[in-house]
Protein backbone atom coordinates (compact mmCIF):
# COMPACT_ATOMS: atom_id res chain seq x y z
CA UNK A 1 0.00 0.00 0.00
CA UNK A 2 1.44 3.33 -1.09
CA UNK A 3 1.54 6.26 1.31
CA UNK A 4 -0.55 9.31 0.35
CA UNK A 5 0.22 13.00 0.82
CA UNK A 6 -1.72 14.44 3.77
CA UNK A 7 -2.59 17.53 1.70
CA UNK A 8 -3.34 16.43 -1.87
CA UNK A 9 -3.55 12.63 -1.54
CA UNK A 10 -0.87 12.08 -4.24
CA UNK A 11 1.51 9.13 -3.79
CA UNK A 12 4.51 9.90 -1.57
CA UNK A 13 7.96 8.61 -2.57
CA UNK A 14 11.18 8.66 -0.59
CA UNK A 15 11.79 8.15 3.11
CA UNK A 16 9.44 5.85 4.98
CA UNK A 17 8.43 8.63 7.42
CA UNK A 18 7.69 11.18 4.69
CA UNK A 19 4.14 12.62 4.92
CA UNK A 20 3.96 15.07 2.00
CA UNK A 21 4.71 14.85 -1.69
CA UNK A 22 6.29 18.32 -1.84
CA UNK A 23 7.34 21.31 0.22
CA UNK A 24 4.36 23.24 -1.14
CA UNK A 25 1.92 20.62 0.17
CA UNK A 26 3.65 20.57 3.57
CA UNK A 27 3.48 24.38 3.88
CA UNK A 28 -0.14 24.51 2.67
CA UNK A 29 -1.15 21.76 5.11
CA UNK A 30 0.38 23.54 8.13
CA UNK A 31 -0.95 26.96 7.05
CA UNK A 32 -4.45 25.54 6.82
CA UNK A 33 -4.06 23.77 10.15
CA UNK A 34 -2.85 26.96 11.90
CA UNK A 35 -5.15 29.40 10.08
CA UNK A 36 -7.46 30.07 13.05
CA UNK A 37 -4.58 30.84 15.45
CA UNK A 38 -2.76 32.91 12.85
CA UNK A 39 -5.88 34.98 12.14
CA UNK A 40 -6.21 35.86 15.84
CA UNK A 41 -2.52 36.77 16.15
CA UNK A 42 -2.64 38.91 13.01
CA UNK A 43 -5.72 40.76 14.33
CA UNK A 44 -4.07 41.48 17.71
CA UNK A 45 -0.87 42.66 16.00
CA UNK A 46 -2.96 44.93 13.76
CA UNK A 47 -4.57 46.56 16.82
CA UNK A 48 -1.19 46.95 18.56
CA UNK A 49 0.37 48.60 15.48
CA UNK A 50 -2.67 50.85 15.13
CA UNK A 51 -2.52 51.91 18.80
CA UNK A 52 1.20 52.62 18.58
CA UNK A 53 0.75 54.63 15.39
CA UNK A 54 -1.99 56.77 16.98
CA UNK A 55 0.09 57.44 20.10
CA UNK A 56 3.21 58.20 18.06
CA UNK A 57 1.31 60.69 15.91
CA UNK A 58 -0.14 62.43 18.97
CA UNK A 59 3.28 62.54 20.63
CA UNK A 60 4.98 63.86 17.48
CA UNK A 61 2.26 66.54 17.22
CA UNK A 62 3.11 67.57 20.84
CA UNK A 63 -0.27 66.44 22.17
CA UNK A 64 0.38 65.74 25.83
CA UNK A 65 -3.20 65.44 27.06
CA UNK A 66 -6.20 63.96 25.27
CA UNK A 67 -9.72 62.99 26.22
CA UNK A 68 -10.84 59.38 26.12
CA UNK A 69 -13.54 60.17 23.57
CA UNK A 70 -11.01 61.82 21.22
CA UNK A 71 -8.66 58.86 21.57
CA UNK A 72 -11.45 56.41 20.77
CA UNK A 73 -12.53 58.47 17.74
CA UNK A 74 -9.01 58.09 16.37
CA UNK A 75 -9.47 54.30 16.52
CA UNK A 76 -7.47 53.64 19.70
CA UNK A 77 -8.35 50.36 21.42
CA UNK A 78 -7.36 50.71 25.11
CA UNK A 79 -7.75 46.99 25.82
CA UNK A 80 -4.72 46.26 23.61
CA UNK A 81 -1.35 47.12 25.13
CA UNK A 82 2.01 45.40 25.35
CA UNK A 83 2.86 46.16 28.97
CA UNK A 84 1.73 48.01 32.08
CA UNK A 85 4.21 49.98 34.16
CA UNK A 86 3.29 50.82 37.75
CA UNK A 87 5.18 53.52 39.63
CA UNK A 88 5.92 53.63 43.35
CA UNK A 89 2.99 56.07 43.66
CA UNK A 90 0.68 53.37 42.21
CA UNK A 91 0.19 55.20 38.90
CA UNK A 92 -0.28 52.82 35.97
CA UNK A 93 1.07 53.56 32.51
CA UNK A 94 -0.37 51.48 29.68
CA UNK A 95 2.24 51.04 26.94
CA UNK A 96 1.99 49.88 23.37
CA UNK A 97 5.65 49.17 22.78
CA UNK A 98 7.41 52.49 23.46
CA UNK A 99 4.39 54.84 23.52
CA UNK A 100 1.82 54.87 26.25
CA UNK A 101 -0.98 56.57 28.11
CA UNK A 102 -1.36 57.55 31.74
CA UNK A 103 -4.92 57.97 33.03
CA UNK A 104 -5.12 61.48 34.55
CA UNK A 105 -8.80 61.54 35.45
CA UNK A 106 -11.89 59.61 34.46
CA UNK A 107 -11.83 61.06 30.93
CA UNK A 108 -8.28 62.31 30.22
CA UNK A 109 -4.98 60.64 29.42
CA UNK A 110 -1.41 61.85 29.17
CA UNK A 111 0.49 60.65 26.08
CA UNK A 112 4.04 59.54 26.94
CA UNK A 113 7.07 57.94 25.36
CA UNK A 114 9.26 55.48 27.21
CA UNK A 115 12.81 56.56 26.47
CA UNK A 116 14.77 53.57 27.79
CA UNK A 117 13.54 51.45 24.88
CA UNK A 118 15.75 53.50 22.56
CA UNK A 119 19.15 52.16 23.71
Amino acid sequence: MKKRCLQCQSPVFGRIDKKFCSTECRVQYHNTKNKKDNRYILQVNKFLRQNRSILQQLYDDHVKKISQSQLLKLGFKPEYCTNIYQTKNQKKYYFTYDFGILPLSSDYYAVVKRKEYLR
